[in-house]
């Protein structure tokens, strides 16, 4: 959960519900964030993620034979951070969007562009340009691309 704050809630609502989308046609799902959601190894403290506003939408993507291609999520999305040992918070406007392409391998590319909170291991960035970040199974994500501004999120909240 803390290598992406929205992909993994959508994944699992796809999966539950695969049968739908081998005709090939993409599907448009609200995207949930799990609540209570903590987000720990990115600071030196645990991040609690608070949603004030959720409006965002992934729509997904599939091939003739069902298989997830591309996500697109958009929409509003804003939470409120804060860290667990000192009560410090800070409400950020993450609304993106981000799309992420799967090659069925088991990595996938996330794009993000606009504003997001990147928690990645030892580091929270909260982002405004564009982020490409490659996730594997069972490895860390590596930044492949990055532009725009940053901002470290575990020093704000230090």
């Amino acid at each position: 959960m803390k290598k992406l704050l929205v992909f993994l809630p959508v994944v699992l609502v796809l999966l539950s519900t695969s049968n739908v989308f081998a005709s090939g046609k993409p599907v448009r799902l609200i995207a949930p964030l799990p609540q209570p959601l903590v987000v720990s190894g990115s600071c030196t403290f645990d991040v609690d993620v608070k949603v004030i506003r959720n409006d965002e939408f992934t729509t997904s993507f599939f091939d003739a034979s069902g298989n997830l291609v591309r996500q697109l999520t958009t929409g509003a999305l804003v939470v409120s951070l804060t860290n667990l040992s000192n009560g410090h918070s800070v409400t950020v406007n993450i609304s993106g969007p981000s799309t992420a392409t799967f090659n069925g391998d088991g990595p996938f590319v996330q794009r993000f562009e606009g504003l997001s909170a990147l928690p990645l291991p030892h580091q929270f960035l909260l982002t405004s340009g564009r982020v490409d970040i490659e996730f594997f199974p069972n490895a860390d994500p590596v930044i492949l691309s990055m532009s725009g501004t940053q901002t470290d999120l575990c020093a704000v909240l230090a």
